[in-house]
């Protein structure tokens, strides 16, 4: 059964290295188990077991939880954000080119773009207004404070929200 586990796991060579040395010091306490405590072992079982072993080798693998996607444009300066609020209140479509040239965060480079985030993942000011169901999608926010600035937000998706023509 030790032979099926390694099997199953043979697609995540690359990842994980040998599965064989991986697995090599559960083998006495798979034989012991499987003798003793729940008979030999099925495939429902080691269905279970590769999905529990890879949920702990990659934990965010399985992590269904409510994300938003959303982009930032972050400074230091509450006057300069407002003149950056004001020209994308004419023009939004230059949000990314504007993150680019003003943001002071590393997600700069990127057009300020985060990526997709869960709850508990940003400060508190900034997850409040991202995870809002009143706040729009698609849409430039007001200037929100937090201990590392002043962020103007722009939400691409959240769970339940439809975009905003």
């Amino acid at each position: 059964m030790f032979e099926q586990i390694a099997e199953a796991l043979k697609p995540f060579e690359p990842v994980l290295g040998s599965v064989r040395e991986l697995l090599a010091p559960l083998a006495p306490i798979h034989a012991f188990m499987s003798q003793r405590i729940y008979g030999p072992l099925n495939y429902y079982m080691l269905t279970i077991i590769v999905l529990q072993l890879l949920s702990f080798l990659f934990p965010t693998l399985f992590d269904y939880r409510p994300k938003v996607i959303a982009s930032h444009i972050l400074m230091k300066d509450e006057k300069a954000i407002k003149d950056v609020r004001a020209i994308l209140e004419k023009d939004p479509t230059q949000f990314a080119a504007l993150a680019e040239k003003h943001s002071v965060c590393p997600s700069a480079k990127n057009g300020g773009r985060l990526g997709a985030f869960a709850r508990g993942q940003m400060v508190k000011e900034f997850e409040a207004f991202c995870f809002d169901e009143a706040m729009p999608v698609g849409q430039v926010s007001p200037v929100i404070k937090t201990q590392f600035g002043y962020h103007l937000i722009w939400v691409h998706s959240k769970p339940g929200v439809k975009k905003t023509a």
